[in-house]
């Protein structure tokens, strides 16, 4: 358990902030749900065996089977880390949200280093056929287009709080970047197809997504230059009836709204582009053929990764409510961690076991 989690005999630390390091914990914990939700849908929860890292282009089944141990007792440290700061109360929100970034990055790390582990697994037992790689990447473009779908959530949900210029550049920089990756992989893939109407309507999707995204970039660098004087999009704060921190429907040189309007553009650009890209198996290829016994492997090795990402689901969640509500829920909120992270620790155990790595503990 985390360190201090103590009598009722000291007196409670002061609830993580509500102003701009709030906002901030708030979005974090947003993004990491999203993407370890993202990762667990496109991996786990999916019927297709596929390789991670594209046609032999990953590592070996046993450095799969340690890099998840290794980031599954990571995890759990990490959680134990976010209940120690929420012990510690306020002043310590920006350390909470560097701890959430890196839980994300662990989970969806975790995430892939399973996927490829089991497709490994699997395809090497008797009677199964690996998969044929196609010129489209499904997992790589569909979460590009998960990330920008993301951040300009996230920038619409937020869009009545005091965002701090920082964060806003921080998002449309991180959706941005997702963006482009997106529209280079389908312009790279169509280079690689033999029909041509297929070919050119991956070119001029990615030409109406570049499009998109420098109107998008544009109206951000506007929203930017708006709250560069005092730092945040808004000053005047108040609640809904949610416990969300809210402005009035007014917002600074009317710029933010423009944002928003051409980040849903953007998202359906690319949404678009990935659909397409996606629905063809001409584009995509084949998923690997599996025998009952290889699909039973697998099915437990996903299980056991799932019974680790849902907690942290949960971590997220949980620490944006305590973000949003404050001090009313901050005991509960650090119990619940802790339950957690009791959790992680069993899971990968059990992970372990399904990965076949001996000498396994915590």
């Amino acid at each position: 358990m985390a360190p201090g989690s103590g009598t009722g005999c000291r007196s409670p630390p002061a609830a993580l902030p509500s102003g701009a390091a709030g906002t901030r914990l708030a979005a974090a914990c947003d993004a990491v749900e999203r993407r370890l939700q993202t990762a667990a849908d496109l991996l786990l929860l999916t019927s297709d065996a596929r390789p991670v890292s594209g046609a032999g282009g990953g590592p070996p089944l046993p450095r799969c089977r340690d890099a998840a141990a290794g980031r599954a007792r990571a995890l759990y440290l990490v959680a134990r880390d976010i209940a120690a700061l929420l012990q510690a109360g306020a002043g310590h929100a920006d350390r909470v949200t560097q701890a959430l970034a890196q839980l994300g990055e662990l989970g969806v790390a975790l995430t892939e280093s399973c996927a490829e582990a089991g497709y490994l697994a699997a395809v090497a037992l008797p009677g199964c056929a690996p998969a044929l790689q196609g010129p489209v990447d499904r997992y790589q473009l569909c979460r590009a287009a998960a990330e920008v779908d993301t951040g300009c959530s996230i920038l619409k949900l937020y869009s009545h709080s005091s965002m701090p210029a920082s964060l806003l550049s921080e998002l449309c920089s991180v959706t941005s970047e997702s963006a482009v990756s997106l529209i280079e992989a389908c312009t790279a893939a169509a280079q690689r197809v033999d029909h041509p109407c297929t070919r050119q309507l991956l070119l001029q999707g990615g030409r109406a997504a570049s499009a998109a995204l420098e109107a998008f970039q544009a109206s951000a660098k506007l929203s930017a230059s708006s709250c560069e004087d005092d730092g945040s999009i808004s000053e005047h704060t108040d609640g809904d009836r949610n416990g969300n921190l809210s402005v009035g429907p007014t917002t600074d040189r009317g710029s933010l709204p423009a944002c928003h309007l051409f980040a849903e553009s953007l998202v359906a650009a690319c949404n678009s582009l990935v659909v397409f890209a996606t629905q063809d198996s001409s584009l995509t290829g084949r998923p690997a053929r599996l025998t009952e016994p290889a699909r039973d492997a697998l099915h437990d090795l996903f299980s056991a990764c799932m019974s680790i990402v849902s907690p942290c689901v949960l971590v997220c969640s949980l620490v944006r409510r305590l973000a949003t509500e404050g001090e009313r829920k901050r005991g509960a909120t650090r119990l619940r961690v802790q339950q957690c992270q009791a959790v992680i620790m069993k899971a990968s155990v059990q992970l372990s076991q399904a990965l076949g790595v001996p000498g396994y503990e915590m």
